[in-house]
Protein backbone atom coordinates (compact mmCIF):
# COMPACT_ATOMS: atom_id res chain seq x y z
CA UNK A 1 0.00 0.00 0.00
CA UNK A 2 1.01 3.34 -1.04
CA UNK A 3 2.09 5.67 1.85
CA UNK A 4 0.28 8.83 2.64
CA UNK A 5 1.21 12.20 3.47
CA UNK A 6 -0.51 15.47 4.96
CA UNK A 7 0.99 18.95 4.04
CA UNK A 8 3.58 19.42 6.49
CA UNK A 9 5.08 15.82 6.01
CA UNK A 10 5.33 15.59 2.52
CA UNK A 11 6.66 19.22 2.48
CA UNK A 12 9.66 17.91 4.90
CA UNK A 13 9.73 15.24 2.94
CA UNK A 14 10.92 17.42 -0.19
CA UNK A 15 12.76 19.89 2.45
CA UNK A 16 10.65 22.48 1.67
CA UNK A 17 8.57 24.63 3.16
CA UNK A 18 4.55 24.16 3.80
CA UNK A 19 3.88 27.66 1.63
CA UNK A 20 5.64 25.92 -1.43
CA UNK A 21 3.99 22.48 -1.15
CA UNK A 22 0.95 24.04 -1.41
CA UNK A 23 2.12 26.21 -4.58
CA UNK A 24 2.94 22.90 -5.98
CA UNK A 25 -0.78 21.50 -5.29
CA UNK A 26 -2.78 24.52 -6.39
CA UNK A 27 -0.41 25.08 -9.55
CA UNK A 28 -1.47 21.37 -10.62
CA UNK A 29 1.82 19.71 -11.27
CA UNK A 30 1.13 16.98 -7.97
CA UNK A 31 -2.21 15.68 -9.72
CA UNK A 32 -5.16 15.21 -8.17
CA UNK A 33 -4.51 15.75 -4.37
CA UNK A 34 -6.98 14.38 -1.77
CA UNK A 35 -8.92 16.61 0.89
CA UNK A 36 -9.41 15.70 4.03
CA UNK A 37 -11.53 18.23 6.27
CA UNK A 38 -9.46 21.61 5.05
CA UNK A 39 -6.46 20.03 4.28
CA UNK A 40 -4.46 17.52 1.70
CA UNK A 41 -3.71 13.86 1.67
CA UNK A 42 -0.87 13.47 -0.76
CA UNK A 43 0.49 10.10 -2.07
CA UNK A 44 3.98 8.72 -2.76
CA UNK A 45 3.55 8.71 -6.50
CA UNK A 46 2.57 12.14 -6.35
CA UNK A 47 5.75 13.15 -4.54
CA UNK A 48 7.83 11.58 -7.01
CA UNK A 49 6.03 13.75 -9.65
CA UNK A 50 7.94 16.80 -8.03
CA UNK A 51 10.84 15.19 -6.67
CA UNK A 52 13.02 15.97 -9.12
CA UNK A 53 11.97 19.63 -9.80
CA UNK A 54 14.42 22.18 -10.84
CA UNK A 55 14.50 24.38 -8.13
CA UNK A 56 14.67 28.26 -8.17
CA UNK A 57 13.37 30.53 -10.73
CA UNK A 58 13.23 29.88 -14.55
CA UNK A 59 16.31 31.94 -16.28
CA UNK A 60 15.93 35.13 -18.09
CA UNK A 61 14.83 34.42 -21.72
CA UNK A 62 14.89 37.98 -22.75
CA UNK A 63 17.53 41.24 -23.48
CA UNK A 64 18.05 42.67 -20.69
CA UNK A 65 18.48 45.86 -20.39
CA UNK A 66 21.99 47.24 -21.58
CA UNK A 67 22.58 44.32 -23.57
Amino acid sequence: MEKIYNTKEAAAELEIGVARMLQLIHSGRMGEVMLKSGGFLITESQLEMVRDRKPGRPGWVGKRKGE
